[in-house]
């Protein structure tokens, strides 16, 4: 129903429902309004979520790739014993992170469908669908993103590979 536009769209809903033959009245403007609170404090979640799947990211990729410096501290003094140059003995390691950040990529964007799939339908208002479709810019942005996160792990334990004694390590013992 249409109401004049000098009407208070409030008091003519309550006459509305003070009749027997009427059991619901909704405000098309008070249902925008709802939803529009609604989605404007998912924008906040949106982005707590990402924050802390960033922070996680960094986290993980920078604990996998300390741990494979330190599991193969002996084998990179070997390959500076051997004369490697600081680059090449850096490629070496950083390569695999990088493969593995890729390959992470592949499996990652179909799990991640998958998931959104998922959470969307749980996610059911009875006024409300929630589309499940991403743009395209959504899987580069994801993608470069974890690279950008593999790249400065890289850089900052590239420190630590600089800094592996050739002489202690090759003393060590398993």
């Amino acid at each position: 129903m249409n109401f004049a536009a000098d009407e208070d769209v409030h008091s003519c809903a309550a006459r509305l429902l003070a009749s027997d033959d009427i059991v619901d009245v909704t405000l098309a403007a008070d249902l925008r309004s709802t939803i529009g609170n609604l989605l404007s404090s998912m924008d906040y979640v949106v982005v707590i979520v990402l924050v802390c799947s960033g922070a996680l990211a960094f986290i993980v990729l920078y604990n996998l790739t300390n741990i494979s410096i330190t599991e193969r501290r002996r084998e990179i003094a070997t390959l500076k014993v051997l004369g490697f140059f600081q680059n090449e003995t850096a490629q070496y390691v950083f390569r695999e992170n990088i493969i593995l950040t890729g390959m992470a990529a592949v499996c990652g964007i179909p799990m991640g469908m998958a998931l959104l799939r998922y959470v969307m339908a749980q996610v059911t208002i009875k006024q409300m669908y929630f589309g499940c479709r991403l743009e395209p810019l959504s899987y580069v942005l994801s993608i470069v993103i974890t690279f950008v996160f593999a790249l400065l792990i890289n850089l900052v334990l590239r420190r630590k590979i600089d800094g592996i004694d050739m002489a202690e390590s090759m003393k060590a013992i398993e």
